[in-house]
């Protein structure tokens, strides 16, 4: 039996109080890639279980709860659910002052394009934000209905950044690679 899944970018700007144009705003649907998989997760995934990958070498795993956390830095957060054979991204990104860059809840985003410098849709399932001085903060791929890959630096007030690398997670001073939590309640990675 095939499975077609119907995908769609909704995007459009809102006026903030002042009339400025403010925030983007859109949903992430899932594509029919396949799951990303840090390998140290790869004996530990039944095929039923949803998988927030943080960069490639940290996982965390929903197999028996339907709802985990994953990071948290003062307001800035990650988590996610699980509900039927779908899995929903919620997500706070704050800039070192306070300010918020984007918020996604239930895989639906908003972008304050006053404090960016330009985000990129590049296809349904995607998400890329570049702050003022150019550089990527946040990249989403909501590669298949159980498989979201993360990567970006998520700040806030008086906190060290905790940035998610292919490679790494940075925390301060401290290096996180390797990892892969399972069916957790608490954020997996907090500064």
């Amino acid at each position: 039996m095939l499975l077609v899944l119907t995908i769609y970018l909704q995007r459009k700007h809102e006026d903030d109080e002042t009339g400025n144009d403010a925030v983007y705003l859109g949903a992430l649907a899932p594509g029919t890639q396949s799951s990303l998989i840090p390998d140290v997760c790869r004996k530990r995934v039944p095929n039923d279980a949803a998988i927030l990958s943080l960069g490639m070498t940290t996982g965390v795993v929903l197999n028996e709860l339907t709802k985990g956390a994953a990071l948290k830095s003062g307001a800035s957060f990650i988590d996610f659910h699980k509900r039927g054979n779908k899995m929903f991204l919620n997500l706070v990104l704050l800039d070192g002052s306070g300010e918020t860059l984007v918020i996604i809840k239930d895989n639906h985003f908003m972008v304050n394009s006053n404090k960016i410098l330009r985000d990129l849709v590049p296809d349904d399932h995607s998400l890329l934000v570049f702050d003022l001085q150019n550089r990527l903060i946040l990249h989403i791929e909501f590669r298949n209905p159980l498989n979201i890959y993360v990567r970006g630096t998520f700040s806030s007030p008086q906190r060290l950044p905790i940035t998610i690398r292919d490679d790494v997670i940075l925390l301060g001073g401290w290096k996180l690679s390797e990892s892969c939590f399972t069916d957790i309640k608490v954020p997996a990675i907090s500064n």
